[in-house]
């Protein structure tokens, strides 16, 4: 394949490929208790080293999920806005903007990346810029956003499906009912 990298930052791999499906999840700095996120790590610690990133991963999904920690500005209809907007803002000219979900300490999102646009730059730009727009609105300090994000390149039609479902269904496994936050297909 063409336009292949694979490089890691703070422990995580990423993959930067042109022209393919991925989906995206960060989430805000305050979202997990550094005792619980401790706790996490020195459970993987014990993992074999190829299961460790994946249970992570499972591990935090779960936790922001489930609990409403930290400040959860994310839940301010202006700070959930001004995400949207910044993933707007380069549809169609870096990324295509298929699915998302903007829960009120994290997010997800699923994006058809363009040839020659770095995924670490792309997400580099959302954080910097809704950082800086929410800090300002809504007098939120910084940093907001936890370093890294979690990325993973979509395999199939039925991994785009059960990818879709995750993001799309998200708020109601969370207990958020008619969440307003969550949608497909920005044209």
């Amino acid at each position: 394949m063409e336009n292949r990298e694979k490089y890691r930052t703070r422990l995580l791999p990423h993959w930067d490929f042109g022209d393919v499906v991925q989906t995206i999840t960060y989430r805000l700095g305050d979202s997990i208790p550094p005792t619980v996120y401790q706790q996490f790590l020195d459970l993987t610690d014990l993992l074999p080293p190829e299961s460790q990133n994946r249970q992570k991963r499972q591990l935090v999904e779960n936790w922001i999920d489930s609990h409403r920690f930290g400040c959860c500005v994310l839940s301010n209809p202006i700070a959930a806005e001004i995400v949207i907007e910044s993933w707007r803002f380069f549809h169609s000219k870096r990324y295509d903007l298929l699915h998302w979900a903007v829960m009120p300490n994290h997010v997800h999102l699923m994006i058809r990346q363009y040839k020659g646009f770095s995924l670490g730059d792309i997400v580099g730009g959302w954080k910097s810029y809704t950082s800086k727009e929410i800090s300002k609105k809504l007098n939120v300090p910084n940093p907001l956003w936890h370093r890294g994000y979690w990325d993973r390149q979509i395999r199939d039609a039925e991994h785009y499906a059960r990818s879709r479902d995750y993001i799309l269904n998200n708020p109601e496994k969370a207990g958020l009912m008619n969440w307003r936050f969550v949608s497909s297909k920005y044209k």
